[in-house]
């Protein structure tokens, strides 16, 4: 009972109570903490999520009769999350509370038949960081650090190179971060990157301490950035990363990263109607990738391949149409990604509807198709997800 006392307070009882502390001062004329001030320097924004998930595990060569991995059929979850930031003089604060409360009931393997709650106290994401002069920054904290518009992944990441994109709503984990980042003016970036801690993410591998130095320069039409990493008990990596916006609707782009003996890179455009309309299209490949004949290729899907859970083949396609702010209250994604050595491919569509200020219905589905060997086909047929989403800010 102790954790969700904790939880709503932070959610239901401090807002209110920082809210009376503004009225508060005001009263007393005081104009050291009035209402306007403190909502200046203190946000909040809150989301929570309400939704039922099924998914139809394969029977395959990795999880036969899910025996292995367990997936369960039906889920039903509420996930709160509360994102709290303060911004002081030179100081700035965020934290990122969460509670997963869930259900869940197996039609398949060992757990046939079970039914099983769970729930979840956790911080996914905080972050303290100092601003001593206007080009210099330095934080150390747990976050999600991302770069780049790529969609299937990115290859320039020494972190971790999977993006969360294929799974709308669904919040990647967070791992442990200290960045100091040095801008001497606006077309220049240099960051010292330290990731320490794994954070929340769970990864097939053992995790080891990775350094980066990344030098970013944006002018005009064109960003690239250069990152140079090392991981200890491994190889130097070079990444790269570099956009190009040829007009106000196209966009294209590269991303990859070098190693002695491994080569990634990955090739993007995208399109932007004047309705709001944006087709993109990327081309995958990776040097390492496993081949279908390959005797260890379960080992190589168990214990992953870079700490991701896909696209450890050689080459992939995507094809995305993104349709946004239908009459304001729509969106609607649809995407394609077929692996283009073992011709399995996954089917993604996504559909949002704002219903109120505050309210959001969406609805995911996923179709998977391949044989059991192959690498889209041998985990779940078909992924289902509806839910409504509850959102407001300061």
């Amino acid at each position: 009972m102790g954790k969700y006392f904790a939880i709503f307070f932070i959610i239901y009882i401090l807002p209110g109570f920082s809210n009376a502390v503004a009225d508060s001062t005001d009263k007393f004329g005081t104009d050291l903490l009035n209402k306007k001030e403190f909502w200046d320097v203190f946000e909040i924004e809150f989301h929570n999520l309400y939704f039922a998930m099924m998914q139809d595990p394969s029977d395959s060569f990795i999880n036969p009769n899910n025996n292995f991995f367990e997936i369960p059929r039906y889920t039903l979850q509420t996930d709160f999350r509360p994102d709290f930031s303060i911004k002081f003089s030179k100081l700035q604060f965020n934290v990122k509370p969460r509670l997963e409360l869930s259900w869940s009931h197996w039609e398949d393997g060992s757990k046939k038949g079970e039914s099983d709650k769970d729930s979840d106290l956790f911080v996914n994401e905080w972050t303290a960081g100092i601003k001593p002069f206007s080009s210099l920054f330095i934080s150390y904290g747990r976050e999600d650090l991302q770069w780049g518009p790529s969609l299937l992944l990115s290859p320039s990441n020494p972190f971790y190179t999977y993006n969360g994109r294929s799974r709308p709503k669904i919040e990647v984990a967070g791992s442990d971060y200290g960045r100091i980042v040095w801008t001497p003016d606006m077309s220049w970036s240099l960051s010292f990157i330290a990731n320490t801690d794994e954070g929340r993410k769970k990864l097939m591998k053992k995790f080891h301490k990775t350094y980066a130095v990344k030098l970013d320069y944006l002018k005009k039409s064109i960003y690239s950035s250069l990152i140079l990493s090392h991981q200890e008990t491994k190889q130097t990596r070079i990444g790269e990363l570099i956009t190009w916006n040829t007009n106000d609707a196209l966009r294209i782009y590269q991303e990859g990263s070098f190693t002695d003996d491994t080569m990634e890179s990955l090739f993007g455009i995208s399109y932007t109607y004047n309705s709001n309309n944006i087709f993109s299209m990327e081309y995958f490949y990776n040097s390492k990738g496993i081949s279908d004949n390959n005797p260890l290729l379960p080992f190589v899907i168990l214990n992953s391949f870079d700490n991701r859970d896909s696209l450890f083949r050689k080459k992939y396609l995507l094809a995305q149409y993104y349709y946004y702010d239908v009459f304001n209250d729509f969106n609607f994604l649809l995407r394609y990604t077929q692996n283009l050595d073992d011709e399995s491919f996954i089917i993604l569509s996504h559909f949002e509807y704002n219903f109120a200020d505050h309210f959001q219905l969406f609805l995911t589905g996923d179709i998977y198709n391949g044989n059991k060997k192959s690498e889209f086909g041998s985990m779940l047929h078909y992924r289902a997800l509806i839910g409504i989403e509850i959102f407001f800010n300061s």
